[in-house]
């Protein structure tokens, strides 16, 4: 049986005191080393009538205010597993703004649910609801902003290694605070009352993965916007490995983009599978070639998956495409080092950088905060 909402949170008193410690904290941090830091607002809430921070992402954020309005939704929703339960309150007891917490999300609140992409894996549907980001002036608190498109992903929870499982989507959630700047961001989770699959409700990103884009703009990317997009990519890839996190499936197919922004998906899935799977796992030309002989995976082998989403920007076709990915290809890239073709008209700092995201020797790959 899951906690009360009472045994897991802490006292009122208790809490205001580390608001007051934590704003005091920040101000000083920000007195000391206020070239490198933005200052913090400190505004009062205006529920409590206490001293709230301001995040620069919200209006206000008052800890004790929210924690209350989380404790008054606990016992109206149970997503009919512990594991979800708890992972989802972790999640809201350490949240620190309107959008690095998850919710659950009842099935009846998503309307024209209809299948997307390769699969019965990947939905589209409406948010009747949509996230708790808009700021309710007449009763002081977050509500949904109302209706949105979203992705749905279905998700297996491991028998034996639940808690493992969400303990490690935990670390990625946290990785950026679920902000959707790198990340493709995590509504929260639901349950399809017929086939009992679970799912994560994702941001919709608008203007699909890279292959859809350069269908769709190949002709007009300019070397600069090649530029934004790898430079964007390599920024999300750097704060995962900061974290010690490695996304170990990065393919054409979760680099995505929304606007102006360029989004990795898929985070913690993919590792998660990685981790319980004896063999390589992954789209063939991206997995790098040590992983096909059964070596571990480390964050070299994103590197190498970065320079064929690098390469597929350049040619604007994905690695391997005019061939069978099979038994052959495999023993051509391993043993014989094959890669794609490298166009000669390109720029000569282009060359380099693919030659050595490639490299056989994965300890010559570089790190992902020098790309």
């Amino acid at each position: 049986m899951r906690e009360s909402f009472s045994e897991l949170l802490i006292t009122d008193e208790v809490m205001f005191n580390l608001i007051e410690d934590e704003i005091s904290a920040l101000s000083t941090r920000n007195s000391v080393n206020s070239f490198e830091t933005l200052p913090v607002e400190v505004e009062m809430c205006l529920s409590c009538k206490r001293r709230s921070t301001e995040s620069g992402y919200s209006i206000q954020w008052c800890k004790a205010c929210e924690m209350k309005r989380f404790e008054q939704h606990f016992e109206s929703w149970s997503s009919g597993n512990d594991d979800i339960d708890c992972f989802i309150l972790e999640s809201q007891l350490n949240s620190t703004n309107f959008f690095d917490h998850l919710e659950w999300i009842s099935f009846d609140r998503l309307q024209d649910v209809e299948s997307i992409g390769d699969g019965d894996y990947t939905f589209q549907a409406i948010w009747l609801d949509g996230p708790s980001n808009r700021w309710d002036t007449k009763n002081n608190r977050y509500v949904g902003s109302g209706e949105c498109l979203v992705v749905l992903k279905c998700f297996e929870i491991p028998e034996n290694s639940s808690s493992d499982f969400f303990d490690q989507l935990s670390k990625y959630l946290r990785c950026e605070d679920n902000n959707g700047a790198h990340f493709v961001r995590c509504y929260g989770i639901t349950q399809d009352p017929e086939s009992k699959e679970y799912m994560f409700v994702l941001h919709y990103v608008k203007d699909g993965n890279i292959s859809h884009y350069l269908k769709q703009n190949f002709v007009d990317i300019t070397w600069q916007k090649r530029l934004e997009i790898l430079y964007a990519l390599a920024e999300g890839l750097s704060i995962l490995h900061e974290k010690n996190l490695i996304h170990g499936n990065l393919h054409d197919g979760n680099v995505l983009f929304d606007d102006s922004l360029t989004l990795i998906s898929d985070l913690g899935i993919s590792r998660y599978q990685i981790s319980s799977n004896n063999g390589a796992y992954g789209v063939l030309p991206f997995i790098a070639p040590e992983l096909l002989k059964n070596k571990p995976y480390t964050m070299a082998s994103d590197i190498y998956s970065f320079g064929m989403i690098m390469w597929e920007l350049i040619v604007g076709k994905a690695p391997f495409a005019d061939r069978a990915h099979d038994e052959e290809l495999v023993t051509e890239i391993c043993r014989k080092g094959l890669r794609p073709e490298i166009p000669s008209d390109i720029p000569e700092c282009f060359i380099n950088l693919l030659r050595q995201c490639w490299d056989s020797n994965p300890f010559k790959r570089p790190c992902a905060n020098i790309l």
